[in-house]
């Protein structure tokens, strides 16, 4: 599960993706979870511009 949040209005510029994961995951299972981070943060830094928000409205909370 990856749940991301965004902060306060002065910290509007910061986001964090939080990462939980069960206790039967092992290193090979961590190796291949973090190359994949790398490759998404790779290609997500070299966008022209940043993602467009699908739909109207402010930005929703995640919720359990």
């Amino acid at each position: 599960m990856c749940p991301a949040y965004t902060f306060p209005a002065k910290r509007q510029d910061l986001s964090v993706l939080r990462i939980v994961v069960r206790s039967r995951m092992h290193e090979e299972m961590a190796d291949q979870l973090l190359d994949f981070l790398g490759d998404q943060t790779k290609a997500l830094e070299a966008l022209g511009q940043p993602l467009t928000r699908v739909g109207d409205g402010p930005p929703q909370a995640f919720a359990h």
